[in-house]
Order: structure tokens, then C-alpha cells, then sequence
């Protein structure tokens, strides 16, 4: 608008090329700029209350069309031989030879405010980002509330464990709750995350903020979601399947839920980062994700997994949410559940032929995969999402410093 520019001191006016045409003061309501270019022939006198930013684009050019006019006069020649230009080089001249140490302009810091505020204004504009997309936010609540809801009503009839066939399919449910869970996670927040890296970097070029403290600010505005779409999930999956009323494995379900969600949707902000855009994270995620299922110990039994491919259900993370959540269950549980005549359980145990063999879930859980699911192992299965996390958010912060997939 005329008031929004009539209210700068001076300007420093380019045409295409970045070649100077004007440098200096514009003077009040613009008088010593319309005055400078008024002086040229063919220059079109301003009419009344015409924009005098407008005005001056279309007369050298740099509006929206290249009038005829603009080509008559070579602007850019006149203000090289002006005496505006002269008074420019003789104020830079007097500036160079006042140069001192006491009054040398230093930059102690690479950025012009503290890591802290950055993180905390990036922080506060990316929690508004969040709470102006909400169909980004809904989308993974309310798929996370169908998912629980599915598996919860599935399962619902068999509140009571009673037989080797019903724990089974309880370790079933609860690796496919997971994978579901996951998956929405990991997918949903890779276009979304897109748009906010590719404006990262046009705020890096003009070094507003550090990526570090970007990093850090995306962190705690995508925690509380991850926190919500937890609970949401655990409290719709947890009681319809009569899991234990006792508050702390209710909040061992819950971390390990979250702790779940917290890993893939983070992981999809690094395939993001470390690739052009959404559709190639996409492509590796979808690639990424089966595999991972495949030595999560459910699919494969631990034990069953060949010694070169062994590593793998160490490494990838499915194995230690599934772990977390059975132990933490059902270990110290006194409840008898029947194994099945014939069944490598039921011969596990010595039974007899036509007897009823009774056993606890947790000594289920352990036979079932070969001793490798542990109470003893809780600890590091949390240690494990908390490194995982940490090691993840670093390897975006690096990628999103030294990779840059925006053409302009």
C-alpha cells in the first residue's frame, strides 16, 4: 500500500539483473524518488494518487509489463552517471576511512537471537501450524480409535483367557493393533511434513533459526498429538479386552503404545528430510515397513530365525513394543489357561495323552517365542524407543542442514 511504503527512509531499488537504477532516500510521501525519476524526458509523470511503488516498477520495467516507455531510457546507465550514485561512493569512501577497531561492526553469534528463543518461537509457530490442519490431526485420531475399536471388538468376547488358542490370538491382536497403529503414523505425517521443510528452508537461507533448534521445536509440538492419539488408542483397546484394572500395566500399555507411535511418525519426518519429497518417502516407508514385520518375532518366532538374519529382529523396533506389552501383562498373572492336546505346548509341558494341561500366560509367552520375550528385558525395551527417538531426531537434524530439495 502507499502508506505501508511511503513509510521506509530509503531504498535501494534493482531492475532485472539485479543491476542499481535508484539508491537513496525517497523522501516524504516519496518526493525525492518520483522527483529523481521525473527529471528524465520520457518518463510518465505520476498521476494523483497513484502508487508511487507501482509507478516507479512500471517505469523502469519491473511491473508486471515492460512498457514501451521503459525501453527508451537506459536507467540503469543514468544512475551509474548521476550524482545520487557520486554521494553513494563518496559516503561509502568516508565510512572505509573512519574504519577503527572500537567501531568494527562483529557478529559474536551466527544467528541474531539466543538457540532458546528460537526454539521457543519456532515452537509457538508450529503449534498453531498443528492447530490450524486439523485434518491432518484427525485423520490419525480418529483412524487410531477405529483400529483400537476393530481389534478391541474382535477380541471383545474373549475377555477371559481360557484355552492356548484364545492367548494366541491375544499376542496376534495386539502385534496387528501395533502395525496398524504404526503405519498410520509413519504415513500420514510425510506430506504434512514436506510443506514445513521445504519452508525450513527458505527460513535457513535468510538464517532465522538454526536447524537444531527446528529440530527440537518439531519434537515437542508433535509430542502432545502423539501423547493423545496413546491414550485415545490404549484406553479403546485395553479395557474392552479385559486387560488387568491395575493402573500400572495400564501405563506400561500406554507408554509402549506411544512409545510406538512416537518412533514411526518420527521416522517419517527423517525419510522425508533425507529424500526429495513425500511420494519417494512414501515409496521407501511402504518398502520399509514389511520388512520390519517380518522379524518382529510374531510372524517368525524368535527362535526360527536363521543365525545371519538374527540381527535383524535385534535391530528393527516391532519386536520390543510386542515384547513390552505381553510382559508386562502377564507377567505374576495366576490365571490357568488349557493348552491344546497335541500341541507343541501341551508337549512341552509332558502332558499326558487325554489329560488337561494347565500352564500361566507368561510361561506361554516364553515357549511360544523360544524364551526371548522376558520380564528381565522391560528396562531395555524402553531404553531401546528412547535411543531410537533421540538417534532418529539427530540424523534429521543433520540431513536437514546438509540436504536441500527445494528448486527456487
Amino acid at each position: 500500500s502507499i502508506s505501508i511504503f511511503n513509510s521506509f527512509d530509503n531504498l535501494l531499488l534493482l531492475k532485472r539483473g539485479g543491476e542499481s537504477v535508484f539508491f537513496g532516500e525517497i523522501g516524504d510521501e516519496s518526493c525525492k524518488l518520483i522527483e529523481y525519476f521525473e527529471r528524465f524526458e520520457t518518463t510518465l509523470k505520476i498521476r494523483c494518487n497513484e502508487n508511487p511503488a507501482t509507478w516507479m516498477l512500471n517505469t523502469i520495467g519491473g511491473g508486471t509489463y515492460e512498457s514501451e516507455v521503459s525501453k527508451l531510457t537506459d536507467y540503469t546507465r543514468a544512475y551509474a552517471s548521476s550524482r545520487l550514485h557520486q554521494e553513494c561512493l563518496e559516503k561509502v569512501s568516508d565510512i572505509i576511512a573512519q574504519k577503527t577497531e572500537t567501531n568494527e561492526i562483529r557478529y559474536t553469534t551466527k544467528y541474531s537471537t539466543s538457540f532458546m528463543y528460537q526454539v521457543k518461537e519456532v515452537y509457538l509457530r508450529m503449534i498453531r501450524i498443528y492447530w490450524r490442519s486439523p485434518s491432518y490431526n484427525t485423520n490419525r485420531l480418529v483412524t487410531g480409535i477405529l483400529i483400537s475399536l476393530l481389534f478391541a471388538s474382535i477380541y471383545a468376547s474373549e475377555r477371559v483367557i481360557l484355552n492356548e488358542m484364545q492367548m494366541n490370538s491375544i499376542c496376534n491382536s495386539i502385534f496387528l493393533g501395533m502395525v496398524f497403529l504404526a503405519l498410520n503414523a509413519h504415513l500420514t505425517i510425510m506430506p504434512f511434513f514436506e510443506q514445513e521443510r521445504n519452508m525450513f528452508y527458505r527460513h535457513q537461507s535468510s538464517l532465522m533459526y538454526s536447524q537444531e533448534s527446528y529440530t527440537l521445536a518439531l519434537f515437542f509440538s508433535e509430542l502432545p498429538f502423539i501423547l493423545l492419539v496413546g491414550m485415545v488408542f490404549s484406553v479403546c483397546f485395553y479395557f474392552p479386552l479385559g486387560f488387568a484394572a491395575e493402573a500400572s500395566k495400564f501405563l506400561y500399555f500406554y507408554l509402549f503404545v506411544t512409545l510406538n507411535v512416537a518412533f514411526w511418525a518420527f521416522l517419517g519426518q527423517l525419510f522425508t528430510s533425507l529424500l526429495p519429497d513425500a511420494v519417494a518417502a512414501l515409496g521407501v516407508g511402504c518398502l520399509f515397513f514389511p520388512i520390519v514385520n517380518l522379524f518382529a518375532g510374531v510372524l517368525i518366532a524368535p527362535q526360527n530365525i536363521p543365525v545371519v538374519w538374527i540381527w535383524a529382529y535385534w535391530a528393527f523396533p516391532f519386536h520390543y513394543v510386542v515384547e513390552g506389552i505381553l510382559v508386562s501383562q502377564f507377567y505374576g498373572s495366576d490365571l490357568q489357561i488349557e493348552s491344546v492336546e497335541g500341541s507343541s505346548w501341551y508337549s512341552a509341558m509332558q502332558c499326558t495323552e487325554n489329560s488337561q494341561c494347565y500352564g500361566t500366560p507368561y510361561e506361554f509367552i516364553q515357549f511360544r517365542f523360544g524364551g526371548y520375550f522376558s520380564y528381565s528385558h522391560l528396562t531395555w525395551d524402553v531404553v531401546y524407543f528412547l535411543c531410537a527417538v533421540t538417534i532418529i531426531n539427530a540424523l534429521k537434524s543433520i540431513a536437514l542442514q546438509r540436504l536441500r530439495f527445494l528448486a527456487k
